[in-house]
């Protein structure tokens, strides 16, 4: 989180915001963001207006207790569950449902494996600096348990494998033996 938690007036002004359909600016892991009561069309509405988003193009939700993303996501697979509960808290995204592809590449080849594994660890410029190696490994076995190509190779010709050697030596173990 970026800065010092919400106190005292602040949460108080932000649960106003939220419950007369307003839409807040927040800071997250690595961007601000634009929040709203999901549950409420309006401000759903109101903020898709500010983004300039198509309202076919989905949204994330952002939870900040695991009881409450299980309790609000019901249509959840037991390994997905798994993943949560595995992962969470900590320092991660994850992508669930609505048939999210693993293997997903950025403009440059990357995959969420290759973060994952280590790409930029150390570096102080990736929201994975955050994660320790062991989480790490847990997100890369998740990952990989859902489809995720050890094999991929970014447009610079690396692979997970060579991402896990700057991370871990757990991960660089586990992905060797897929």
């Amino acid at each position: 989180m970026i800065g010092a938690p919400l106190a005292g007036a602040d949460v108080a002004g932000l649960e106003r915001c939220l419950a007369a359909d307003g839409v807040a600016v927040f800071p997250s892991d690595t961007v601000y963001g634009l929040c709203c009561d999901p549950d409420s069309e309006r401000a759903a509405r109101r903020m898709y207006a500010l983004k300039g988003r198509p309202p076919a193009r989905p949204a994330a939700v952002m939870y900040f207790a695991l009881e409450t993303a299980l309790a609000d996501l019901p249509e959840l697979l037991d390994a997905e569950r798994e993943a949560l509960a595995t992962l969470l808290p900590g320092p991660v995204t994850l992508l669930l449902a609505n048939g999210a592809d693993p293997n997903l590449r950025a403009k440059n080849g990357t995959t969420a494996l290759m973060f994952a594994s280590g790409l930029g660890y150390g570096t102080g410029t990736f929201a994975n600096d955050y994660a320790t190696p062991a989480e790490l490994l847990d997100a890369v076995k998740v990952l990989v348990a859902a489809g995720a190509d050890v094999n991929a190779i970014s447009e610079a010709g690396q692979t997970p494998l060579h991402f896990g050697a700057q991370a871990s030596d757990d991960i660089v173990k586990f992905l060797a033996g897929c």
